[in-house]
């Protein structure tokens, strides 16, 4: 509908015909008007609440016909899912008066068909205001349109569910039964023909597993099991057992290739090993809450009396299914009233005995009733213990360790019996408990998943026993004491986080003795915490004698990262329980010089800088990372800066970069002048060395070369002219050459900052912008070395490094980039406008509004230039930096807003308009207008604050014509469905 300063009088004629009796007058009245506007149309379905309504609305075909949804190739369903008659039928279900629900429920059924998803929720809501009877018939109706294979799309579980609990307190179970058991129907995998296909290959394919379906998603089936299904179960508990087991059957066929094969196996031991809830249960599997469903009706059905007990267990067991078996066997446990000898009956059973597939459930019940048993119970059991009945010898095992594994066996088997035992029972299972440390897995699971890593959780000797020893005696400790290998017992990396916490307290008895640690045969992973310790004592500001702890790492740096021959137990994990080298050592190294050794607030004497060098100098030598190691571990893994300060020879050149720092700082304070790479000779043949394409170790390393991209403001600072003799080798031009090129240069961008000396790098900035051209850029726009590199480009424009001349670096990015881009960079000017906390130079938005001039003009015109571009004014505009030229930015604002819309800073833009309007109200209310045609945020409007703000100020202005604009714009927000804004014209809304 086109804009009219008549839709305010239509809605209240609406209000006015639809609180109103309806004469064949009234009706007709109402007919013309919900004809002059689709939006009028759905405000009078939305405010009718007169019942009256119904029959006249019928008569004249206004209730029936609702919108069916169109199913695409892809199977997706698109149209008009809106029907506003829906919406007024519920309103007039929930009316108590029988008479007009039975209307009501009349035409619900006949139009009940569609396959529109939410008429049918509006439905549901209203027949849940209904008397049960009535709304049984509308659950029968439900029922069968999903048996004919209509979806939910998540928008009706929540009504059916309540409708079940309706149906199923007031007395209406067969309703609520049978729409149940659509709702949680099991059905088979769709692709399970395909997949038991590709199980029958000679080789087999291991990713075709058999998934059953649902209607809903796991969750709605959940709450509807945990919600519903209860008040079904005491309304008819033998139905609702009986459709729960016929799901879980179905479940486990239709999770199976070839179940007939399977049975009693089903594939539930591995995600639900225990029946009762428990953290070992894997509970976001649909099947998990169906489980606990029937789990729970078949307890509170065992309990009425012995006899439902005994008909319970017989039915379940009945499904011959390991997890109906398991739900019996809880049920023996749990009920109090169970009879010992139905419990006998299935303990006393070598095939359960024996079974893993019910172990949990049989452990707990034997744990509880084997007391209870007869003598001859007892003794049948204890047999069985004893002759290693079901006991699975391993073939791979010498003799030795079998008799081993049987008796640990027995002891396992014994555990849930212990405190029933006779005296000849209880000697037999101590000795067993002596010869055996506590089960490492629960005795009454067979697998355990654990959330707590497998190294030892304490150390053999605690920092107050290790304190007590002299520091030679302490040092004998860690090189005699070895770990068990046993589960959750002590490893070397425990006993080292304990020794670490004593060094990190009293360093300096360690600095002392350090010889002793030195070449002794001592674990690296001691060595690695002796270092460790040493950079905590360094964090809390402790004095350390740093020749010692330079000695230690010169050592340590002198040695090869591998240690020949080195074995670590199998029953520890390398890296994790002991160091299986010395890189992690030499990792903690390179921190304690890359972060710690170079700060001030540590007073290394600047007569230690030889020493200091010497141990970084070793370790940008070092191999790691390898070229293999970058190929593996780089790419899409890691940046090279990344990976470099993750590497041993990249950390080491982040020190190398920290001592510059260190030396710049003494030099300036000492000397009282500028240091320059010449007094730093040593870190200049470091920088040479690695930019040697030819040396095998590093001359290719994407690392190495992340580190100087990153630190070449501080190399340009000390060395402008040695990196102007050196640009070419820091940036290689040749293409074989290019990765190394990138991993500097996109560092540079992304991690260094600007240059002061920028035109050092002028000619790589073109170079670079030139590779732009058809280039993809990812997603995340605003994280790329592109994005960065053009901030740069407009950043050096603004510093006056050129201007916007043929070819200049800004020139040539515009005609280069991808639209992706150019946008970008007018955003982030956009955006620093807003953000920017202080007034820029004069000088330099002038620049800025030269630039978007130029931008127009260079493109051949406003219709020229790409709307993404364009769209990025609403930033210029909403910022401080343009509020001495508010005619500049609305006139450019009226003309973007021409040519398309201001999405992403809409807010921002109206929040200064308003603020603006009493000086450009004129201006202000075309922009807005502009925009509502441009807009595609309907939502927006939505009480929005600052647009209501402007149009108020509209409405209350003296001049008649911009109060005309005003009230018009009113008017057409509320043809959009805006109707708050017409409280600004008084109208009620």
């Amino acid at each position: 509908m086109n804009s009219s300063n008549k839709f305010f009088d239509w809605i209240a004629n609406i209000n006015t015909l639809i609180s109103a009796q309806p004469t064949d007058v009234i009706v007709r009245g109402f007919l013309c008007e919900i004809e002059k506007s689709e939006f009028v149309f759905h405000y009078a379905f939305s405010r009718l609440d007169n019942y009256n309504w119904i029959m006249p609305l019928k008569k004249k075909d206004l209730l029936s016909k609702p919108p069916d949804l169109i199913m695409g190739e892809k199977g997706n369903l698109s149209g008009d899912r809106i029907w506003p008659q829906g919406n007024y039928l519920k309103r007039m279900a929930a009316i108590s008066d029988r008479k007009v629900q039975e209307q009501v429920l009349e035409i619900m059924l006949e139009v009940g068909d569609t396959n529109n998803y939410c008429i049918h929720k509006d439905f549901i809501e209203g027949v849940l205001a209904m008397p049960a009877d009535l709304a049984a018939k509308w659950a029968q109706h439900e029922a069968k349109w999903l048996r004919a294979g209509n979806q939910t799309y998540g928008m009706m579980e929540d009504g059916l569910g309540r409708l079940i609990s309706h149906l199923a307190k007031n007395g209406e179970a067969n309703a609520a039964l049978a729409l149940a058991a659509e709702l949680l129907e099991i059905t088979e995998d769709p692709e399970a023909k395909k997949k038991k296909d590709l199980g029958d290959n000679t080789v087999k394919i291991t990713c075709t597993s058999l998934e059953p379906q649902i209607r809903c998603k796991n969750y709605q089936y959940k709450q509807i099991l945990q919600n519903n299904i209860p008040h079904l179960a005491k309304t008819d508990p033998d139905g609702t057992l009986n459709l729960l087991c016929g799901l879980l059957e179905k479940t486990i066929v239709y999770s199976l290739e070839k179940p007939d094969e399977t049975k009693p196996n089903d594939k539930f031991i591995v995600s639900r090993p225990a029946i009762e809830d428990h953290d070992q249960n894997y509970d976001f599997y649909f099947h998990h809450p169906l489980i606990n469903a029937l789990r729970n009706v078949s307890i509170d059905i065992a309990r009425e009396s012995e006899d439902r007990l005994r008909e319970i267990v017989k039915k379940l067991e009945n499904f011959e299914w390991n997890i109906f078996r398991r739900i019996a066997l809880y049920l023996l446990q749990i009920v109090e009233s169970a009879p010992i000898e139905l419990i006998e009956e299935r303990l006393v059973n070598d095939k359960l005995f024996n079974d893993s597939g019910v172990h949990h459930e049989y452990f707990h019940l034997l744990k509880k009733r084997f007391g209870d048993l007869t003598q001859e119970g007892q003794e049948a059991i204890l047999k069985w213990i004893d002759s290693g009945n079901g006991f699975a010898e391993k073939d791979d095992l010498v003799d030795g360790k079998k008799q081993q594994h049987f008796r640990y066996w027995q002891y396992r088997r014994l555990i849930p019996v212990k405190n029933h035992l006779s005296d000849k029972w209880k000697t037999r299972f101590e000795e067993l408990k002596q010869e055996f440390p506590e089960p490492s897995i629960p005795p009454d699971f067979h697998v355990w998943h654990s959330g707590v890593t497998r190294g030892g959780l304490e150390s053999p000797k605690s920092q107050e026993e290790l304190s007590a020893m002299s520091i030679d005696e302490l040092v004998q400790y860690l090189k005699e004491w070895k770990p068990s290998g046993k589960w959750m017992t002590p490893t070397p990396d425990s006993l080292g986080s304990v020794f670490f916490e004593l060094v990190a307290n009293t360093p300096e008895k360690f600095t002392e003795r350090i010889d002793l640690f030195i070449g002794k045969n001592l674990e690296p992973t001691y060595i690695r915490y002796l270092i460790c310790g040493f950079i905590r004592a360094i964090e809390d500001k402790r004095c350390l004698p740093f020749e010692s702890v330079f000695k230690l790492c010169k050592w340590v740096v002198s040695l090869p990262n591998e240690i020949p021959d080195r074995k670590v137990p199998e029953s520890l994990r390398n890296g994790f329980d002991m160091d299986v080298s010395w890189i992690n050592t030499k990792h903690e190294i390179c921190r304690l010089f890359e972060d710690k050794i170079f700060q001030d607030e540590t007073g290394l004497p600047f007569e230690l800088k030889r020493e200091a060098w010497s141990i970084i100098e070793s370790l940008t030598e070092n191999t790691d990372p390898t070229l293999e190691d970058e190929k593996k571990y780089g790419g899409s893994n890691m940046d090279p800066l990344t990976l470099s300060i993750n590497s041993i020879r990249g950390k080491a050149l982040h020190a190398a970069m920290n001592y510059a720092m260190w030396l710049c700082r003494k030099i300036e304070k000492q000397e009282s002048k500028k240091a320059t790479l010449a007094d730093m000779p040593e870190v200049v043949s470091v920088l040479e060395k690695h930019l040697d394409v030819k040396n095998p170790i590093y001359g290719m390393s994407l690392s190495d070369r992340a580190v100087y991209g990153q630190w070449l403001h501080l190399i340009v600072y000390v060395g402008a002219d040695w990196v102007k003799d050196n640009l070419e080798k820091i940036f290689p031009s040749k293409s074989e050459h290019r990765p190394l090129r990138e991993a500097a240069w996109n560092t540079y961008l992304l991690y260094s900052g600007q240059l002061s000396d920028a035109k050092l790098l002028l000619d790589i900035y073109k170079e670079e912008i030139k590779t732009l051209r058809d280039k993809r850029i990812g997603e995340d726009v605003y994280k790329s070395p592109e994005t960065r590199l053009g901030e740069d480009v407009v950043i050096l424009y603004l510093r006056g490094e050129f201007g916007l001349e043929e070819n200049s670096l800004i020139d040539l990015f515009f005609k280069t980039a991808p639209v992706e881009l150019t946008a970008h960079v007018l955003e982030f000017i956009g955006r620093s406008t807003y953000s920017s906390t202080e007034k820029m130079n004069p000088e330099i938005v002038q620049k800025l509004k030269t630039l978007w001039e130029w931008r127009v003009e260079r493109a051949g015109g406003i219709e020229k230039i790409p709307k993404e571009e364009l769209s990025t004014f609403g930033w210029w505009f909403a910022g401080k930096e343009f509020d001495n030229d508010e005619a500049w930015i609305f006139k450019w604002l009226e003309t973007v807003l021409g040519q398309t819309g201001i999405r992403d800073s809409n807010m921002f833009v109206f929040e200064k308009m308003a603020k603006l309007f009493a000086e450009y109200p004129v201006e202000s209310l075309r922009c807005l207008k502009l925009f509502m045609k441009k807009n595609d945020e309907q939502w927006f409007f939505n009480r929005e604050k600052n647009v209501r703000s402007i149009l108020e100020q509209g409405i209350k202005h003296e001049n008649s014509g911009i109060r005309e604009d005003a009230e018009n714009i009113i008017h057409n927000l509320g043809a959009r469905g805006h109707l708050e804004y017409g409280e600004l014209l008084q109208y009620p809304g």
